[in-house]
């Protein structure tokens, strides 16, 4: 089985499956109900049998019967809409036959934890650690357990009303993530709902944010450069309505990356450049060193895609040096996509055992957090340096 088949098998088999299956347990309780019903009201109508023995008459022995139905149906009433709003979400996960593996067993026993928060009805405790784990596990590449702490999060913040949160979970944790992954179609679900309550709540930066995560998914997943600057435009212009300065400068910056990769898509060096320089010079006034590393990664990518003069080799310089800033914050998606623009520069360079191997790395990198794209891309690029070590 080739290294790209068995990503997809694993990618698959991993993905958290979460269900609210409201009408079933409906009518699971209603059922648990009409049976306790059923039980009294069977011992009623043999009262009802020896009302001469207890001597009461029969009008007496209709009204407490009716009133005892009238309980037992105010009781299974009481009781559905009450667990209805109180039943944990079912969290499937379909793991493979390796669980014994030291990284699974860890994803599992911090599930557990959130689990059992929830099944205990603390969404408030659910909502702090799942809010507080999200931007961890995205720097740490832990995709499978943002996706499924991610369904908890969501629907733990719905139940108490903490709305920014629940959109946050919609539009990173089970939106951008799931993009990541490969589920194109969830993503765009999850991230148009959490737009939607965005909207209505008026939150102007998680609005921003999902029109954001929208046009990167147009631009990574379909290539769509067109549609993507749309939905860039869209953040950006919300971007007016952001109060706090800081995040209105974190989004400008981001939005400023992604449109220098759209620009990159179309080979407008240029604009690319511009937008680079702008997202490189926000993060740095922002003291955000994680993201400067994807900039730094990216403006190597313009210079290998324009190949101009000397560029190949300060490219090169650029990328072994976001490279290893990246292996130092432990930011996992960066070190193989440095990896992969490293591994072309090799193949340009016609180093082509030294490209093999580094993009072998960068393969085994994106394979760990299932990264579907970035797979795709290195398989190829690993071909065609096969190819060429082959006739060379």
């Amino acid at each position: 089985m080739d290294c790209q088949r068995e990503c997809y098998l694993m990618t698959s088999n991993l993905q958290q499956k979460y269900q609210r299956n409201r009408w079933g347990y409906f009518f699971k309780q209603l059922g648990i109900s009409l049976g306790f019903l059923f039980t009294v009201g069977s011992g009623m109508l043999g009262i009802l049998n020896f009302k001469d023995i207890i001597n009461i008459s029969f009008e007496l022995s209709i009204i407490i019967f009716l009133i005892f139905i009238l309980a037992c149906l105010s009781y299974s009433i009481i009781r559905v809409v009450s667990q209805l709003n109180n039943e944990p979400i079912s969290v499937k996960i379909d793991y493979p036959n390796n669980l014994n593996k030291p990284e699974l067993q860890d994803e599992l026993e911090l599930i557990n934890v959130v689990k059992k928060h929830h099944i205990e009805n603390d969404h408030k405790e659910v909502v702090r650690l799942c809010s507080n784990l999200s931007r961890a596990l995205w720097i740490s590449g832990q995709y499978r357990q943002r996706i499924v702490l991610g369904a908890f999060y969501e629907d733990s913040a719905q139940r108490i009303e903490e709305f920014e949160e629940q959109i946050s979970a919609l539009i990173d944790d089970l939106g951008w993530t799931n993009a990541v992954v490969g589920n194109i179609k969830v993503a765009k679900e999850n991230i148009n709902k959490g737009i939607k309550i965005a909207e209505d709540k008026e939150n102007n930066y998680l609005l921003a944010k999902g029109f954001r995560h929208l046009g990167t998914i147009e631009l990574r997943y379909t290539h769509d450069s067109k549609k993507s600057i749309e939905n860039f435009s869209k953040a950006l212009t919300l971007c007016n309505q952001i109060d706090s300065d800081v995040k209105k400068k974190e989004m400008i910056a981001n939005i400023s990356y992604n449109m220098s990769e759209a620009y990159l898509l179309d080979n407008d060096y240029n604009n690319a450049n511009t937008y680079a320089d702008t997202a490189e010079n926000l993060f740095i006034e922002l003291n955000d060193k994680i993201r400067s590393i994807k900039v730094k990664s990216h403006k190597a990518r313009i210079l290998t895609a324009r190949r101009d003069g000397n560029d190949i080799e300060i490219a090169k310089a650029l990328i072994t040096q976001a490279l290893a800033e990246a292996r130092k914050e432990k930011r996992t998606d960066e070190i193989g996509k440095c990896l992969l623009c490293l591994g072309e520069i090799q193949v340009i360079n016609n180093q082509k055992e030294l490209a093999i191997n580094t993009l072998k790395e960068a393969l085994n990198v994106f394979t760990s957090i299932g990264a579907i794209a970035e797979i795709n891309t290195t398989n190829s690029l690993l071909g065609n340096a096969n190819y060429q070590s082959l006739n060379s």
